[in-house]
């Protein structure tokens, strides 16, 4: 049984190369690519967003939480409104 060579630790196999290497890397790329465009974009959009989109009651809701924090943030915390990047 010592001699058995499939239970030898000593056989050497080469490993198979994986197909999917490159899976996606053209996508990665072009990510890659249009970093600073996309953040840019983004923070355009998202500094242009509209908080009151949704049904009535929806809106209702996120104004009160909205008030909420304001009076939460101005009188618990005592900080000043210019001080929030954003709300």
């Amino acid at each position: 049984m010592e001699d058995d060579p499939i239970n030898s630790s000593d056989q050497e196999f080469e490993a198979r190369p994986n197909p999917f290497t490159n899976v996606g890397s053209r996508v990665i790329e072009d990510l890659l690519d249009n970093a600073f465009e996309d953040r840019m974009e983004s923070k355009k959009f998202s500094k242009q967003l509209n908080r009151n989109d949704g049904a009535p009651g929806t809106r209702r809701l996120r104004n009160r939480w909205e008030v909420y924090f304001l009076s939460f943030y101005s009188q618990t915390l005592q900080k000043k409104y210019n001080n929030l990047s954003s709300v």
